[in-house]
């Protein structure tokens, strides 16, 4: 009779692995959170098991759901990385780079680089100081009220105010250095006037005095 051998120990299975997205870019201010999920493929012939690392300037920010994932041949599973960006972070560029090794063969291995760019919130521009002048105006005076606001990126300071029961809409001041003006009125004696200056940024970001008010003088 024939005898048959059967050998063990030699595997046919290849190994591969792959990952998406390949890339990741970010722009985060300090103290931002995101998680960001990466798609792990088992591009090998056979059931494998993938570890996941992190290297780079930003990897203490970053914590990896799994560890490692099984996957069977062709299969595609995620793994979650979840980003806090310290509120100390500076502003500047950072990168995290995450890879899958195959535990079937430690060459196959693959990674996703995410770039991180930090910038700091803008500052909303600074209303210093708001005053009306004169500072008795009658119902002859035409009145001037003076903003001084400072900010590295100003794009508009305006005035809202009400006549009495009768609010106006905002209106721009006119810039002159670091103040801003505008001319209202002359008013009606013993009208009550109300009045408060908004200075926005170019971003959008504001910041509004307080409410002054002052009653017209007969």
């Amino acid at each position: 009779s024939l005898a048959s051998v059967k050998v063990t120990g030699v595997s046919t299975d290849t190994y591969g692995v792959d990952v998406a997205p390949k890339q990741v870019t970010r722009g985060f201010q300090p103290g931002g959170t995101a998680t960001i999920t990466i798609g792990v493929s088992n591009t090998g012939t056979g059931t494998d098991t993938f570890d996941m690392s992190k290297t780079g300037d930003a990897s203490g920010w970053a914590q990896i759901a799994s560890i490692s994932i099984e996957l069977a041949a062709g299969a595609t599973g995620q793994v979650a990385v979840d980003i806090n960006v310290p509120t100390a972070a500076e502003a500047a560029r950072y990168t995290l780079t995450v890879r899958a090794t195959s535990r079937g063969d430690n060459t196959q291995r693959i990674e996703c680089v995410m770039t991180f760019d930090v910038s700091l919130p803008e500052e909303p521009p600074r209303v210093n100081t708001v005053s009306a002048t004169p500072i008795d105006a009658t119902s002859k005076d035409i009145v001037t009220i003076t903003a001084s606001v400072s900010g590295s990126s100003i794009d508009r300071v305006e005035l809202t105010y009400s006549e009495g029961s009768t609010t106006h809409p905002a209106q721009k001041l006119q810039k002159s250095g670091s103040t801003y003006t505008m001319q209202i009125g002359p008013f009606k004696a013993k009208t009550v006037i109300r009045y408060q200056v908004t200075a926005y940024s170019t971003s959008g970001a504001k910041n509004v005095s307080a409410e002054q008010n002052f009653t017209v003088k007969s």
